[in-house]
């Protein structure tokens, strides 16, 4: 199965309410969700995503 922006933009939504301090290391993420850019693509860049785990900070969380 394959993940969606959508699905990208809501575990980054959910992510952010329970760290909601690390929402600048992922500012850059989210406006280029924001303005459309496809993370699901393998063929995007600056960013895509091609993983099913989204890990951030030094402490490596799983989201």
């Amino acid at each position: 199965m394959a993940i969606t922006d959508s699905d990208i933009a809501a575990v980054l939504a959910a992510y952010l309410e329970r760290y909601p301090q690390e929402a600048g290391q992922l500012a850059e993420p989210l406006r280029l969700l924001a303005e459309g850019q496809e993370f699901a693509s393998r063929r995007t860049f600056p960013m895509h995503v091609t993983a099913g785990r989204c890990w951030s900070g030094t402490a490596l969380r799983l989201s």
